[in-house]
């Protein structure tokens, strides 16, 4: 789900712990003057801390979905940075198995531009999981996601990593007041003898105002000696009932990471 900018090592180990916060609101009252994505529905899980919005703009974050939902994320991003420039087009499918359940796949087209080289162009590595919420209420969600990345790119090419990695997180959110506040950690295993395993952790937060939503990210990924640390502040806007618009600015933190990113979002739910 997921601009993997300059193709960030793949990761692994252990991970715990999200917490999040957000727009405090009970399946009786009225919506908040931030709620408008869900607002025509009043289902236990649209109503759970994590909902007021689906994907963030770096790291991972847990999703609120309900039995028979479907998501459509549609995503661009461009990176620039380590000698190369990158545009990438992406799709995500998510689907409610149970209130609690979803499986998700996403397909990447990558652009690639380097300095000092050819570019090249083509179909990225394939992403698929699956998540289950372990707990799932109106001001706490906890819940595991279990993401495989499937190298259909081509490595020569630099339009993928050349490994099949696993990509197990432990994903939070919490809800006080009108705000929310994501926060997972994870990790990246690789198979072969190419990357090493990494660590990944990611916090969030995001506040509503009317129709718009205010985001930052803080999302990082710790590969042997390399440290990639990305700021991504964000901004969403409710259009209608089922589209959700962000556009977001990942800013590298590091030598590691990508300089600077570009990235938007479209959100669509679909019942």
């Amino acid at each position: 789900m997921i601009f993997r900018a300059g193709f960030l090592r793949r990761c692994a180990t252990v991970f715990a712990v999200a917490s999040l916060l957000a727009p405090a609101q009970s399946l009786a009252a009225e919506p908040s003057p931030g709620e408008t994505y869900h607002e025509s529905s009043h289902s236990e899980e649209e109503h759970a801390a994590g909902a007021l919005i689906f994907h963030q703009f770096v790291g991972e974050k847990i999703y609120i979905q309900g039995q028979g939902e479907l998501y459509v994320v549609l995503e661009a991003a461009y990176g620039k940075g380590n000698g190369e420039q990158e545009l990438e087009l992406g799709g995500e499918l998510a689907i409610g198995v149970t209130d609690r359940m979803q499986i998700v796949a996403e397909v990447p087209f990558v652009l690639v531009d380097q300095d000092d080289g050819p570019q090249h162009n083509g179909l990225g590595d394939l992403s698929m999981g699956f998540q289950y919420n372990l707990v799932q209420g109106p001001d706490f969600s906890f819940g595991v996601r279990s993401g495989f990345v499937i190298p259909s790119g081509d490595e020569d090419r630099d339009l993928g990593g050349g490994q099949f990695v696993w990509e197990p997180n432990l994903l939070g959110a919490l809800r006080v007041g009108q705000s929310e506040i994501y926060a997972g950690v994870g990790g990246e295993v690789h198979t072969g003898n190419g990357d090493p395993n990494a660590f990944t952790y990611t916090i969030s937060g995001a506040y509503p105002w009317r129709q718009l939503i205010g985001s930052v990210d803080l999302a990082g990924t710790v590969s042997g000696d390399a440290h990639e640390i990305y700021l991504a502040p964000g901004l969403w806007w409710n259009v209608v009932d089922y589209l959700q618009a962000g556009i977001g600015v990942p800013i590298g933190l590091t030598s590691d990471s990508v300089d600077v990113q570009i990235k938007t979002l479209l959100v669509f739910e679909f019942f």
